[in-house]
């Protein structure tokens, strides 16, 4: 797909070619479709590069998300980014950078959404400088999103077989876990 963004002001920022799909589990189903926006270097160039998110130091985006309000869609419309940028700061949870905006498809309004940080290997490995390559995510405990989780099946044994007040097994848990982030 061609897209385009255009900054509060008019001045057009970015126009590249893009791999785009449709977002979501159960907002698919709504009129107002979420949808994935990839850049690939088959396309042209493999980054996004510009500051969508004003308040991150960040200029460069693999994958973005033009996000319909999922679950909250016709109802107040801001409730996870307000989430998202309630608790940035607070806690030692990642979040999504977030802000609002408005979509035109082929020229035709689709309505306010929300551009959004996709949650991926590339958005962490930009936010905490780690190697995208060397990086596993799991879903819903145990099932990899991206990557492999043999790693975290055998951090579960270890931790099912070893007393974790011996500082000597915790000390092994932390090292395969930000405890931080894993308590908040």
């Amino acid at each position: 797909m061609h897209f385009e963004f255009f900054e509060v002001g008019g001045d057009r920022v970015l126009e590249q070619a893009i791999g785009g799909r449709i977002f979501g589990n159960f907002s698919r189903e709504l009129p107002q479709k979420s949808l994935r926006l990839t850049a690939r270097d088959k396309y042209g160039k493999n980054r996004l590069e510009h500051n969508f998110f004003p308040n991150k130091d960040l200029f460069s985006y693999k994958e973005l998300i033009v996000r319909n309000a999922g679950t909250d869609w016709n109802f107040a419309h801001l409730r996870d980014a307000f989430i998202h940028n309630w608790v940035e700061g607070h806690t030692f949870i990642d979040t999504q950078a977030s802000r609002p905006c408005v979509v035109f498809i082929n020229g035709k309004y689709w309505g306010v959404y929300h551009l959004r940080e996709y949650i991926s290997r590339h958005m962490i490995a930009s936010h905490h400088g780690f190697n995208p390559d060397h990086m596993n995510i799991l879903e819903a405990y145990e099932h990899p999103k991206e990557g492999s989780n043999i790693g975290f099946k055998r951090l579960c044994d270890f931790i099912s077989a070893h007393d974790l007040g011996l500082a000597r097994n915790f000390d092994t848990v932390k090292a395969h876990f930000d405890v931080r982030n894993l308590t908040d």
